[in-house]
């Protein structure tokens, strides 16, 4: 027997196009950043002036800082996984080192302590 011949379906039907009522609108300008200043006008605050290394200190202001033997370092961008290996113990960022002495911050080639309130570059 042969098939019912199948019914026709129409496409659904779409809505009319109908051109815009009214002015077309542009998009808003961008505005560039502002300026900044010339690195040169303004001169780098003190804080950024390399710190001076350990090695670079009189013989008598060494005599007051520990042996300092660096044997191992783990850097890491979170500062909570950096470690040191100073003298054999291993050490984060913030803690004494020694009387008198903090590790301060821990980098990729060199780390800063504070010694009696003086900042110093330890580089290994």
């Amino acid at each position: 027997m042969p098939a019912p011949p199948a019914e026709a379906v129409a496409p659904p039907a779409t809505p009319p196009v109908t051109p815009a009522t009214g002015p077309i609108l542009a998009p808003a300008p961008v505005q560039p950043p502002p300026a900044k200043a010339a690195a040169a006008e303004t001169p780098p605050p003190a804080s950024d002036k390399p710190l001076p290394s350990i090695n670079d200190l009189a013989p008598s202001q060494r005599a007051g800082l520990p042996p300092l033997k660096v044997s191992g370092v783990t850097y890491a961008e979170t500062p909570s996984l950096r470690m040191l290996i100073l003298d054999g113990q291993v050490v984060q960022e913030g803690q004494d080192i020694a009387a008198g002495v903090t590790l301060e911050s821990i980098g990729q080639r060199s780390a800063v302590i504070n010694h009696q309130g003086q900042r110093l570059r330890l580089s290994y």
